[in-house]
Order: structure tokens, then sequence, then C-alpha cells
């Protein structure tokens, strides 16, 4: 199952086509040239990108996946990491970007109840 950040990270590019290109995820659409920035599947990564059609594998279909930026292109998708990692900066003094966006995520969870 894949879940958005409320305030998604999104480059340049993929503005324009954000709601197509979600929804296309979503249903499992082949995507050109589209990058997914998302919290790690594992405990080491600071954070996972890949390529959108990756999310088609059967791997990525049984995870939860909380998806934090998008991009089109790969260069795009290491600007929207710079982004994220600047904000993770200024918030905390550390480029600790997974507590950082930990932190974001809890935030919201705590608002919601």
């Amino acid at each position: 199952m894949i879940s958005w950040m409320d305030q998604l990270y999104v480059g340049e590019g993929a503005q324009k086509n954000q709601k197509r290109i979600q929804e296309g995820i979503e249903q499992g659409k082949l995507l050109w040239n589209v990058y997914v920035l998302m919290l790690p599947t594992n405990p080491i990564n600071q954070l996972d990108i890949l390529a959108s059609h990756y999310l088609m594998q059967p791997y990525y279909r049984n995870q939860e996946l909380t998806v934090i930026g998008l991009a089109k292109g790969y260069d795009e998708a290491l600007t929207v990491l710079m982004r994220i990692t600047d904000d993770a900066y200024q918030a905390t003094g550390t480029a600790d970007i997974r507590s950082y966006l930990a932190a974001r995520l809890r935030k919201k969870e705590g608002e919601d109840a």
C-alpha cells in the first residue's frame, strides 16, 4: 500500500502532472522517467530513490510505502533530495533525513488524532 506525505516534495518537472503521476503510481501504471523518493524499506538508508516502474514488482506491492517526493528524471530527484536534506538540516541541525521525516509524520498523525 502506498501512502503520501501531506506536504509532498515535488520537483519542477513533476509539478505540472502531479495528480496524474500520483494516480498512475497508485494504479500500477508504467510511467516513463518518474522517480519517487520514499521512506526507506530497510533500517540503514536515509531515503530510497526509485524509478516508479520498480513499484510494480511484487516486493514493493507487498510493502507499506510512504512517498515523500516525486521527480521527473533522476537529476530532478537529486535536486528534490537536496531540498529535503536542507530542510532537515535547517530544522534539526543535522542531515538525519530519516528522523526529520519521521518526526514530521508523527506530528501529522498527532494532529489527525
